[in-house]
């Protein structure tokens, strides 16, 4: 039984020493492991530090790129809020004296008249003879045209030089204070330097716009039932039209020389007389065709110039005109003034050659009678 005992004992030992090597073997290999483990373990925080050490470098460069990001959004909102600042002052500067160069301002007196004409043409393109004598169906056939649409043109346009355009200002209705206020701009243009001048000429401009809108809206319609009522008779179309849109042109003329005011240069109209000699110079005959043998029978628009401190006008804008060629003056009467002393006019009919004195045309009165 012992003996058995022990050999079982034995057998048990046995077991356990193989049991103990295999741990032996397993934990051995465990370390092995753990060694490697460990080994990885080291290299995986050096690179979390350098991570972490990454992380931080780039949140306090995020940081400083925010402050840099703040502080320009700052700048940004000051650099606004001054530049608004700057368009106001622009804005309101340029509310004041609107600068236009020559091309701009001889774009928009051409594209004024032109629109002159166009609405000339719309209402008075045809003559209505029904109910005139032969005398004034005559006398108004006199110019080149049958139609009264020259006749109507020159007379609108003259009556808009007179009652707006040959105004000091536009502002200044009464013809005493325009000679008083053309005084003082000499004055002042002779003792101070230019930029007062022209300060002055523009400030004024805009005070007197503003203190005599009211008498300008008068003026509109004094002009408009004036024509109405000596030439509306001539024309068809709807009286109401007619009116409102000649008062759309009266604003536009008046807005044109409410700009010219505010110039750094002061600008003038001149309106050619009938039976001017033609001036290559300063006027062109709407055909285009012209020679210097002529004489001026309707001028159609006006002549601009601007006015240097010092020296002669400078031409802006030829006058538009029509022309007759020219034979000789009459004699006068002994007792005719020079004012009433007429010229005689070429006529060319079938081949017949007449001088004639044109009998007075009543188209050439003008809408003077406004002022």
């Amino acid at each position: 039984m012992r003996v058995q005992e022990l050999r079982e004992t034995k057998k048990e030992l046995r077991l356990l020493k193989c049991e103990k090597e295999g741990l032996d073997m397993a934990l051995e290999l465990t370390i092995k492991e753990s060694a490697v483990l460990l080994e990885k373990l080291e290299k995986s925080s050096g690179e979390f530090r350098k991570l972490e050490r990454a992380y931080l470098g780039e949140t306090e460069k995020l940081r400083r790129q925010n402050e840099i990001l703040g502080d320009t959004r700052r700048e940004l909102i000051e650099t606004v809020d001054e530049n608004e600042q700057l368009v106001r002052r622009l804005t309101k500067m340029q509310s004041w004296s609107d600068r236009l160069n020559d091309e701009q301002t001889k774009q928009i007196m051409r594209q004024l008249y032109h629109d002159l004409e166009r609405w000339a043409k719309n209402h008075f393109h045809r003559r209505n003879f029904e109910g005139l004598s032969r005398s004034d169906a005559l006398s108004w056939s006199s110019s080149d045209d049958l139609s009264t649409f020259y006749a109507i043109y020159s007379t609108v346009s003259h009556g808009i030089f007179e009652v707006y355009l040959s105004r000091m200002m536009v502002g200044v209705i009464n013809f005493e204070l325009q000679d008083i206020f053309r005084q003082i701009y000499g004055e002042i243009r002779r003792a101070c330097p230019t930029h007062v001048t022209q300060n002055w000429h523009s400030a004024m401009s805009t005070a007197l716009s503003s203190i005599g809108a009211e008498e300008v809206e008068a003026d509109y319609k004094a002009f408009i039932d004036t024509f109405e009522t000596q030439y509306g008779q001539y024309s068809s179309t709807d009286p109401e039209k007619r009116r409102e849109q000649l008062e759309v042109l009266l604003r536009r003329f008046v807005e044109f020389k409410g700009r010219l005011e505010q110039q750094i240069y002061l600008y003038t109209f001149e309106w050619i007389s009938p039976a001017s000699q033609f001036s290559e110079g300063k006027m062109k005959n709407f055909t285009g065709l012209c020679s210097s043998a002529a004489v001026v029978q309707r001028t159609l628009c006006p002549v601009l110039y601007k006015v240097p401190p010092e020296g002669e006008l400078i031409l802006v804008e030829k006058g538009v005109v029509t022309v007759t060629p020219y034979i000789r003056p009459l004699e006068p009467e002994p007792d005719a003034t020079k004012e009433n002393i007429e010229v005689a006019y070429l006529e060319l009919e079938d081949g017949f050659k007449m001088d004639v004195t044109p009998e007075p045309d009543p188209m050439e009165d003008s809408l003077i009678s406004l002022l």
